[in-house]
């Protein structure tokens, strides 16, 4: 989190190097409003502040033409139709989990489509940090309690997260909410839960598994 770090060097009035991880996150789509609001204790005083503010703009602009624009509101329609009956219906409504899954024959093919015409979405392309969950959450739900589409993805969603595409956490989540589904063991225990010993898959080596994707061990999420 490039805010969360560069307060922690502010702290130590290290300015260059709040400099630095500023600047890496309006690249990534943080606003000058943003970085404006936070409690800086020596950063806002010191001459870099004024040297970022001169650079915000151009840095912003290369950000925004890097955005894959087609790709973003294709998401954005696929996890509006995803969302709505959620939030608009509860789970023991008559037809609930129909219509989800009318939903979902409808967004999977489309996602596919996408994945063939341009590959995963790329996160650094879709614009501000708010649009990085949509691939998330359309995983999620295609693979929950479906075999044939896990086995899919699976796959696709690994060479992703090589890629920088997509999040180890994320890509943890969706295998472990899969497989807890599916009554069986889970791997990287992500997001952290109070699972039982029996739920987890060789307890003992799944700081190993994390550590492979590119996660933090167990113990520093309690």
């Amino acid at each position: 989190h490039f805010i969360g770090a560069a307060k922690t060097f502010d702290q130590l009035g290290e300015g260059k190097k709040v400099y630095a991880f500023l600047e890496k996150a309006i690249q990534k789509g943080y606003t000058w409003e943003e970085i404006e609001k936070v409690e800086w204790k020596y950063f806002r005083k010191s001459r870099y502040w004024n040297k970022l503010k001169s650079k915000y703009l151009p840095l912003h602009n290369a950000f925004v033409l890097g955005v894959d624009k087609e790709t973003r509101d294709e998401l954005l329609k696929m996890d509006y139709m995803d969302q709505f009956p959620r939030l608009v219906f509860k789970e023991n409504e008559p037809y609930f989990f129909s219509i989800l899954k009318k939903i979902d024959s409808i967004n999977i093919p489309l996602f596919k489509a996408m994945i063939e015409k341009k590959g995963f979405p790329d996160l650094q392309k879709l614009g501000y940090k708010e649009n990085y969950d949509k691939p998330f959450t359309l995983m999620i739900h295609f693979c929950k309690g479906d075999t044939t589409e896990y086995r899919f993805f699976n796959p696709i969603m690994q060479q992703a997260m090589k890629e920088g595409k997509f999040r180890p956490e994320d890509y943890a989540t969706v295998l472990d909410m899969y497989t807890h589904t599916m009554d069986k063991k889970i791997l990287f225990c992500e997001p952290f839960r109070t699972y039982s010993d029996k739920k987890i898959a060789e307890i003992s080596e799944i700081d190993k598994r994390r550590f492979s994707i590119g996660l933090i061990p167990l113990y520093q999420l309690a």
